[in-house]
């Protein structure tokens, strides 16, 4: 918590005495909103259409006058409980509730932010309503979410999920600091330096500390006017860190050896601290103390970047950080990996995000030695912040036996989000596995041009696997074009494409949604109309399908062709359409 100046309490205080506002009550009360609206969209009929529109209005009208307190109301999601800033507000054991059917789906969080639009919502409730009565793969409502049109919902992926189907996590730096927070014990500039100068690619070494550094403590600035430091205060420092060394890891002594590195002048001496310096990480590493690990390997990034040191202390400091991912310690890391439950992984995760280049490749390997989705996802984080200027590497693991390695290869490549991963790619989206394909269908975008992208995802459009075909859809309505739009519809309303599963041609319909173009206007409605236009598939299913892809363009045409379905269509089409033009506001 930061400190807040006395002023701002007594402006608090004085708040609470005259409103007496109970802010885990109101959001209980924002929550029992969601779950009767959630609750209501399950049932479907006229009536509880009308009942519906007003708790998501009630809904959206509380959420506002929350949100002018704080800038979003974020929801963690466990089994059977929701929670607001860690305390409970709401609890049910039943399968098919809104916890349950979320967590299931492969959400652990929930975050709303101001501007969220009744259409928004809507569309939010009736995709958790299509996954909950059918059989899906874990985590299809995660991939309607990343793919559907929610700028004001954000959705973070459970750990469980992936297992089958890896999403980007953080997605900005602010995303990582808020998952993976950063203890900051130097002072808040030398912090700057390691996200400087760390991820991403080998330091640049010849680069001169910033100018404007202020924060450094004095003993680390004009280093040439210390004394020098005799051979029994270096002797008393060793000893005090061996002896903390064996239990937690100490950061004064720590900072008591640094200063005496940087004084030391003599390439004997010094060369003899940085060994000492390496043998405390390599027993941090051994032991699983990953936090003293982190502690010591940016003590040394920061060591390096004091400007009084010689050209061959640099040299060796270098070395020396190069060699913290070198495949031993590697190796230390992987045993305590497999063989260790209860391992701090948000630590792990901080040391590794340190190392450089030279480590990619040992990781890799470790990705197919882990069991477990967490420490293969500490793994995958890491090398997309490392890998970036190192991508030709991950090629030789395309080659694996193992499909899971070569998924995560695929997903780190697709976070790089570099053109160069593209070759790499492009492989992948010919493996003999579904999931590796799947996988190489999701990145495919983020390396590729907007031409090449469409070239790749149309093709998958006719891939074996059907929900890659999907995927493909709905990638490809993102990116949007009159070739998007032409592929689509081509398939759309071709014989073969009658055949399909229900749940690929509702994806398929979504996708013309989520194109928003008019052009797809009369193909939907003609589906909507026609009762046999599906043979024995489930036609209500799918017409309904129809109306709400009409809904989500929802263009003066669009609008126009759902009034038209209400005037002349059957039963079902005047109902689907009154429902879904109440919805966009225009019933």
């Amino acid at each position: 918590m930061g400190q807040v100046e006395s002023g701002e309490i007594d402006n608090v205080s004085e708040s609470i005495t005259m409103e007496a506002k109970d802010p885990r009550r109101e959001a209980g009360e924002l929550v029992s909103l969601l779950v009767r609206a959630f609750n209501t969209s399950m049932t479907g009929g006229e009536e509880e259409e009308l009942a519906l529109k007003r708790l998501r209005k009630k809904f959206l009208k509380s959420l506002e006058e929350f949100l002018k307190e704080t800038t979003s109301f974020p929801l963690e999601i466990r089994p059977s409980e929701l929670l607001w800033q860690g305390l409970s507000v709401y609890e049910n054991r039943a399968t098919e509730d809104l916890p349950n059917t979320l967590y299931r789906g492969g959400i652990k969080q929930l975050d709303f932010s101001p501007g969220i639009t009744d259409p928004e919502l809507s569309q939010f409730l009736d995709l958790i309503r299509e996954t909950r009565h059918v059989e899906k793969e874990a985590g299809d409502l995660v991939t309607l979410l990343q793919d559907g049109n929610f700028p004001h919902l954000k959705s973070v992926v459970n750990d469980d999920y992936f297992e089958t189907h890896p999403l980007p996590i953080p997605e900005s730096l602010e995303d990582f600091r808020r998952l993976y927070p950063r203890e900051v014990t130097q002072p808040a500039r030398q912090s700057e330096i390691l996200r400087e100068y760390c991820p991403g690619s080998e330091i640049d070494f010849l680069e001169p500390f910033p100018e404007g550094y202020k924060s450094t403590p004095n003993r680390f600035r004009n280093l040439n006017q210390l004394h020098r430091i005799s051979p029994q205060e270096i002797e008393a420092v060793d000893s005090e860190i061996r002896h903390e060394s064996a239990g937690a890891f100490d950061r004064h002594g720590m900072e008591s050896l640094v200063e005496v590195l940087l004084g030391e002048k003599s390439k004997k001496e010094f060369e003899k601290i940085v060994r000492f310096v390496l043998e405390m990480l390599d027993d941090s590493l051994k032991r699983g103390e990953y936090k003293g690990a982190r502690e010591i390997l940016k003590t040394l990034y920061l060591s390096f970047h004091v400007s009084s040191l010689n050209g061959w202390q640099k040299k060796r400091l270098k070395k020396a950080i190069i060699d913290a991912g070198n495949e031993s310690r590697i190796g230390s890391i992987a045993e305590r990996m497999k063989n260790q439950e209860g391992l701090d992984l948000q630590d792990l995760a901080r040391y590794v995000s340190l190392l450089q280049r030279n480590a990619v490749a040992h990781l890799c390997k470790l990705l197919g030695e882990l069991k477990g989705s967490k420490r293969r996802r500490i793994i995958c984080d890491a090398l997309a912040d490392i890998g970036k200027n190192s991508i030709g590497v991950f090629g030789a693991f395309l080659d694996d036996d193992r499909w899971f390695v070569v998924r995560n290869i695929v997903y780190v490549l697709g976070r790089i989000e570099k053109p160069e991963c593209l070759p790499y790619l492009e492989k992948a989206l010919d493996h003999p596995d579904p999931r590796v394909r799947r996988e190489a269908v999701q990145a495919i975008p983020t390396a590729a041009s907007v031409e090449t992208a469409t070239m790749h995802l149309t093709r998958k459009l006719n891939d074996m696997d059907g929900k890659i075909r999907g995927i493909a859809a709905l990638r490809l309505a993102k990116i949007g074009g009159e070739k998007a739009l032409r592929s689509l519809l081509d398939l759309v309303l071709s014989r073969a494409f009658q055949k399909r599963e229900i749940q690929e041609i509702k994806l398929f319909l979504q996708a013309l949604g989520i194109l928003g173009s008019d052009g797809a206007v009369p193909a939907l409605l003609r589906i909507l109309l026609k009762k046999s236009f599906f043979g024995k598939v489930k036609t209500d299913e799918i017409r309904r399908g129809a109306a709400d892809a009409l809904g989500v363009i929802g263009t003066d045409e669009a609008i126009i062709a759902l009034k038209k379905a209400g005037t002349i269509g059957d039963e079902l089409a005047r109902e689907v359409s009154s429902v879904v033009l109440r919805r966009i506001g225009e019933g």
